[in-house]
Parts: C-alpha cells; structure tokens; sequence
C-alpha cells in the first residue's frame, strides 16, 4: 500500500494552503502581473504580521479577561430569555502553536523557494506550479529496503496536473497581492487570494469554476454534469483590526445565479442578489463587544413539485420568492440588562412561495412602518419571563391558500384554504406564566390577532393577557382556539 511521506505532507500543505485553497475574484490573466521580486517583497511584508496577528487574536479569545467578559454578557441571553443550562461551556482552546504549524515567515520563505522565483515565472505575472509541488513521493512495501519501504516518484499524478495546466497569477494590489489559481489552457480562475497587511479574503467566482471543472473533467475522463448556468462570485474575508479586535465576513459579491436540469422532472434554478457583506461578525476584546450584522437580498428559488416530493400528486412548478432578511446586533459587556436587535426585517416587498400562478404563502412585515423593527428582549422582575418590545410596533400579515393540495386530494384544513391573517403588538408584550396555563400580556399598546373573514377577531388591551380558549362549534378553528382576559395567576 503506497504511503505518503511525512515531510512532503508538511511541504505540500504548506504550500497550498494560502495560494489554492483561498480565493477571492478572477483576475485576468493578460493584465499587468507582479514579477518575482515584487511577489516575494509583498509575501515577505504581508504574511509574518498576519499570520502572528491572526493567531494572537484567536489566543485572546481563549485567555483573555476582556474576553470572558463577553462570555458573561452572552451568558446575559440565556438569563434575559429565561433559560438556563446544566453544563457550562467549555473554554476556547489556547492557540499556543503547534510544532508541525509554520510560521508565517517560514510559509514566505518556502513560497519563494519553491514557487514564486524565476524558473517558474512565465512572465505577465503568471507562475507555473510544478508537479511535483503537488504530487509528493509515495512509499510502497520493499522487504529488501532497511525500513521497509521504497520510494517512488507518482507519475500518474505527475501526469494528471501536468494536464491540468495549473498556474498562479499574480498582481500587485494595495499594500499586498491577489493570487489567482489557473486552471486549463483557458486560464480558467476559480479561486484567488486577496492578501494584505491585516485581512486575507476568500472567494469563488462560479462561471470560472464552472469552466475549471469542464476541464477537469476532461483530463480525468469523467462525464458528470454541471449546472447550465453558474454565475457569481462568493466571498469570505478575514480581518484582523488589533491583537483583541478580530472579524469574519461572507458576502455575495456579484449576485448569483444557478440553473440546473434535473433528469426526467425539469429545471432547477436559484438566484441571490448582491450582499455585500451578508454576514458581518466582529469580535471587540478592547471595547468587550460582539456584533453581528445579516443583510441578505432577495432571493429566489424554484423546482418541480414532483421533485421536491416524489409521492405528491402535484405538477407544476414550486418557486419560493423571498425579498431579504436583516438583522444587527451589538452585545456588551453588561448586556444582560436587555439585547437590542436593530433593523430586523424581511426585504422591501412580499414574500412568496408559489406552485404555478396559485399563492401557497405569502408574508408581509410592517407593510405600513418601512418593513423593519427594532426589537429589545428585557429580562423579567423577581423570576418573571421576559418581555419583548417593539419599535415602531409589529405587523406581520400570512397569506395561505393549500388549494392545489386539497384538490390533489390531500387533507387540507379549511383555515388553509384562501385565508389570509394578520398579528399585530402596538408596543410590547410578556410571557406570563400561572399555575395552571400561560399567556402573552399586552404592554405599552394592544395586541391583534385577525383573519380576511373578520371572524372571531381578538383584541388583547393593555395589561390583558392573550390566552388559549376551547375551540366552541362555529368559531373560526383557529382563531376560536385564542382569547383575551385576565393575565393568569
């Protein structure tokens, strides 16, 4: 059995790790690249600082007292929610280093030795990997070697990434370098490194990877199919602010598009609009905050009903539209006096999900109040639950017609059929909790409950509770199951 070795393991990681397994944009290949000189000066001056400060911050995760004092004030949720846990969580790992990790100086260095000088260098800022940087020798069973094993050089591996044609393009930008993979005798670039001083981004741009995989699937003589369209460029960054002030961001650079046959039941498609970022996370050991930032656009999703459900009676085409999603967050020390999500929202317009023409669902958020709120989650006094408050206020209006359904002959309620209902918080409101049964109480404003038949509608005024009630014969089934009153004692 072939065995690989050791040292060529740690070579070959080494070596891919920042310049394949990272990306950011396709960088054309017929700009202006960065020669040898250029590409080692800016390796040697971007990666030792990044590499030590992305450590250091991930070490003041583990060790630092500004840091367990975010714990506490995440620990401050789990008291503003009511919650409680049996066993605590255990600490972050120390990042102390490992003796088989290289330093960042270290991974310059062999970049340079190995990769970025001038026996590879084919101009224009476009270095040819070598082979064996990829293939490390292997080591097969020989009885008649003093260890026991021979090593071989892996020609089929020599062979196959000399037929892939891989390269790295190189371009001077800002105070470092984007790196750029090569792929094929198109010059396909699927992934590349954005590298500076503090942040290192990653990335995807779909249409190039789609045309990387072609032809890879080409070398290797496999017939597999890609989607029809694949479009986009997806984004990861990681950035290092201070020793105790960290962050990490996904983004949806250029909207992207995917379409796919599926075999015998049709297309598939998905669509996301620009993000950019999508998720934003940063960690703040100085200023003990964490904050978190969700910012996705509309997207949109469709496929045959016949597969998504294969038992399903159904034809047609099931299309969810959703217009966005938002949220901000900001967590300090202290926080379990109340957390504030700021800027919640579903997108700009209605969200829908679809089978042909016909509306399964639709969801609208604050139509009348710019479609976003604030909400702020208070701890409750002396044990009660917590309350939740409003701003301007909440509206949130369903939609929901199972039609299709019940006229395939499944079982539909008839509440499902063509109704449209709406929940309404003027300001607030608390859980409350009695001997026998809970409720929502009303705070600073009512609470409404209604439906498109304008049957059995609930008003809860302030200080009343929202409550479950018997269902009674010719009261709407479910709305006839709520009811205001009394707050339970």
């Amino acid at each position: 059995m072939p065995r690989l070795k050791p040292t060529s393991l740690i070579l070959t990681r080494s070596l891919l790790a920042v310049p394949l397994s990272l990306g950011l944009v396709a960088c054309d290949s017929g700009s202006n690249g960065a020669a040898p000189s250029t590409v080692q000066q800016r390796l040697h001056s971007t990666l030792p600082g990044l590499i030590e400060s992305s450590a250091s911050a991930m070490a003041f995760l583990a060790h630092s007292e500004n840091a367990s004092g975010l714990g506490e004030s995440l620990d401050g949720i789990t008291s503003v929610l009511g919650l409680s846990y049996e066993d605590e969580l255990e600490p972050l790992p120390a990042a102390d280093g490992d003796e088989d990790e290289l330093s960042g100086q270290e991974i310059a260095d062999l970049l340079e030795t190995e990769l970025f000088n001038d026996t590879n260098y084919e101009g224009n800022g476009d270095y040819r990997i070598p082979a064996q940087l990829l293939c490390p020798d292997i080591e097969i069973l020989d009885e008649t070697s003093p260890d026991g094993f021979e090593t071989q050089v892996d020609q089929d591996c020599i062979d196959s990434v000399t037929q892939v044609e891989p390269r790295i393009h190189a371009e001077a930008a800002g105070n470092g370098l984007d790196l750029s993979l090569l792929v094929g005798p198109q010059r396909s670039a699927p992934l590349t490194l954005e590298l500076r001083e503090d942040s290192v981004a990653i990335a995807t741009d779909l249409s190039e990877a789609k045309a990387a995989a072609e032809h890879l699937a080409r070398v290797a003589g496999e017939d597999f199919e890609l989607p029809e369209v694949m479009e986009g460029i997806a984004a990861a960054k990681l950035t290092v602010h201070g020793p105790e002030y960290v962050s990490v961001a996904l983004s949806i650079r250029e909207s992207l598009n995917i379409v796919a046959s599926l075999p015998g039941t049709g297309a598939l498609s998905f669509s996301s609009e620009t993000a950019d970022p999508l998720v934003d996370v940063r960690i703040n050991g100085t200023q003990q905050e964490l904050s978190a930032l969700l910012a996705l656009g509309r997207t949109r999703f469709s496929m045959p009903m016949s597969a998504f459900d294969e038992e399903s009676t159904l034809n047609g085409l099931l299309a969810i539209d959703w217009q966005g999603l938002s949220a901000a967050m900001l967590l300090t020390e202290g926080s379990e006096g109340g957390i504030t999500i700021d800027n919640v929202g579903l997108g700009g317009g209605q969200s829908a999900i679809k089978l042909d023409d016909t509306t399964l669902f639709s969801v609208d958020l604050n139509a009348d109040a710019g479609r976003h709120f604030s909400l702020t989650i208070a701890p409750g006094i002396d044990a009660a639950l917590p309350s939740f408050h409003f701003g301007p206020g909440f509206s949130l209006e369903l939609g929901v017609d199972l039609t299709p359904l019940a006229d395939a002959g499944e079982d539909v309620p008839g509440y499902f059929l063509g109704e449209t209902y709406s929940f309404e918080v003027e300001s607030g409101a608390q859980l409350v909790e009695g001997l026998d049964e809970g409720g929502i109480m009303a705070q600073g404003g009512s609470i409404r409950l209604s439906s498109g038949a304008g049957t059995d509608d609930i008003a809860v005024l302030e200080g009343q509770c929202l409550l479950g009630s018997e269902v009674e014969d010719g009261e709407h089934e479910l709305l006839g199951a709520l009811t205001s009153g009394a707050c339970p004692q």
